[in-house]
Formats: C-alpha cells, structure tokens, sequence
C-alpha cells in the first residue's frame, strides 16, 4: 500500500513540476516558427537512424536543428553534416523526454510540427516490449514515420569520414596483435536487449580460437573487465568503426554499437537471447536492407553449445544467414 501511495505523488510531481518546466522549455527555447527542432535521445542507433534522412526532412523544412549532448559530438564530426547541430543538457533532455510521457506534454510537443522528438522507447505505452505486437514494424520505422513524420521509411546510406589515420592503425596493430580479418572483437552489453550470461561468450571464445580466430572484448573504460580467454580492447566510438572492420567481426548481442559499425565492411552477427520479442523490431537486417551480406543475426536457443557451434558454422561458410526460426526446422537460408 505504500508503495502504490508512492507512485501516485510521484505521478502529481510529474504533473506539478516537470510538465509545466517542459512546457516552459518548449515557448522559450524551443518554438520558432520556420524552424523543426529535433531532439535525439542517447542512442547510436536512433542517432545514426536520424542523419540518414536529414536531405528528406530539409525538403519540407526551411530550417533543421539537431539537440543532443555535447557527449555525442564527437561522434557526428565523422559524418558530413551540413545541419545546424546545438547541444542540450542532460536535464532538459530528461524534463522535455519525461514531459513527452503524459498526455498533455504530448499534445504540446509530440503533436506540434515544429518539435521532433527521437526516443523510441517513448511511443509505446508498455516500453520496448510493445513494438512485438505490430507486424513488420522496424525501430527504423519507428524513427522515419513516427517519430520524424516522414510518409515512408528511408535507406539507411550515410558517408562517414575515416577518424583514424593509417599509421595510428597500424599502431594499433602492432600494439594489440590483431590478425586482419581473422579477428572477432565481442561486445557483451546491450541497453535494449537482455544481456546473455557471461558463460557463453566464454564458450564461444574458446571455440572461436580453436579454430585460429583473435577474440577481444569491447571495452568502454579501463575499469571493465574482459571475458576470460579474450583480450582486452578500450576503444571509443571515434575509432571503433575502423577496427572492426580491419579486424573483421564483431559479435554480441544485439546493440546500437553495430549500427554504427554497420557502416563499415565489417561483419557482424546480432544476438538475442531466447524467446526475445524484439528479434524483428530490432532486426539489423531489416534496418539496414543493402547490407552485402555482413549483416547476420541469430536468436539464441538456451542450449549453448549448440548455439556456439551453429555461430561457428556461420562464420566458416561466409556469406551464410542463419535465422533461427528456420534452423530448428534444419533449414538454413543465404541472403
């Protein structure tokens, strides 16, 4: 009972506090007429989702300004952008996001043309979870005809400059030991998808190696720990898209890092655990059509070493797509 009295005052906070601050934040900073505001949320994929399909949106637009945390210009200097881009504090960003949540923060921002809101999580009452229950529906679909109110979903062709130089790589190279092409850099995080346990990436470790594969794990900091059996590789979103694709796979479960790696050669395969509903939302060859067949993905079966060999097989016939709703019928199909 307390807890239930609890989350009812934080309900009136809401409404008390928050929305008129967002609502404020909107007439004041936000609104100008000629000009659409787009506000991103702290996602690589949403972000990546977005600049693709900044030229459709100026066609119907004077003005385009993006919003996000200064955090995440680094990232964009690898892209040509030709629109505005200006920073927004992590705390407006959480009163104009939480504000978007109630009914009426959404007939102000979320229904006005000038404001544009990518959050993704956002536009389904019961969370990430919901997208499940739409058929076909695609987070790119989400960002372009939502979110963005484009009339259809675009492709996904960004340019993006090299961030490292080819003497800073071959340092690199030098440094870590990593074999060109036959090296699988694993990235065990996930926000959007459950994370699998740490057994399996040792498993598949194990195996990746006996079959003569470099295996290392993605690491955000220093304080991180690797998985046992790989090395370690700290390496920011400025030079990861590089090494990926020199080293040649990346593998883990399913995670906005391999959106941007996407945009490289290198090849990926998507995980997710059993019985994931948002297999399909997130589906990275969905999102990504003209993938030349390096983007794979593959939905674990709670049997682990099956799935660890299957993986395996993936990655030694090459131009191979396993999709596990076919696999347990023993069909495989190539792309």
């Amino acid at each position: 009972m307390f807890c239930f009295f609890i989350d009812i005052l934080k309900e009136v906070a809401v409404y008390l506090f928050i929305v008129p601050l967002g609502i404020a934040y909107y007439f004041c900073c936000l609104k100008k007429r000629g000009e659409v505001k787009i506000i991103l949320c702290n996602h690589i994929g949403d972000i990546i989702f977005t600049l693709a399909v900044l030229d459709p949106l100026k066609e119907n637009n004077k003005k385009i300004t993006l919003l996000l945390e200064k955090r995440w210009f680094f990232m964009l200097s690898a892209f040509e952008i030709k629109t505005e881009v200006k920073k927004i504090s992590p705390f407006w960003r959480w009163i104009i996001f939480r504000s978007n949540k109630t009914e009426v923060g959404q007939r102000i921002l979320y229904y006005n043309k000038e404001v544009k809101i990518v959050n993704t999580g956002d536009y389904f009452t019961l969370g990430y979870e919901a997208p499940s229950r739409i058929e076909g529906c695609t987070l790119v679909d989400c960002i372009h005809r939502i979110a963005l109110g484009l009339d259809h979903t675009y492709e996904i062709q960004l340019k993006r400059k090299k961030t490292i130089s080819e003497a800073e790589l071959q340092q690199f190279v030098i440094h870590s030991g990593v074999i060109k092409g036959k090296t699988v850099i694993l990235t065990p995080v996930a926000h959007s998808v459950s994370n699998l346990d740490l057994d399996f990436y040792e498993r598949l470790a194990k195996r990746l190696k006996e079959y003569g594969y470099q295996v290392f794990t993605n690491l955000s900091s220093d304080k991180e720990k690797e998985i046992r059996g790989t090395k370690r590789l700290v390496c920011g979103l400025e030079r990861i898209v590089e090494i990926a694709e020199y080293c040649g796979y990346l593998i883990g479960v399913r995670n906005g890092l391999m959106d941007l790696v996407s945009l490289s050669n290198c090849k990926i395969v998507a995980l997710y655990p059993k019985n994931n509903p948002m297999y399909d939302f997130y589906n990275i060859q969905k999102n990504r059509k003209e993938n030349n067949g390096k983007l794979w993905q593959y939905q674990l079966t709670g049997n682990t070493m099956q799935d660890v060999e299957t993986i395996i097989r993936l990655y030694l016939k090459g131009e191979l797509y396993v999709d596990i709703k076919t696999f347990e019928n023993g069909k495989e199909g190539t792309i």
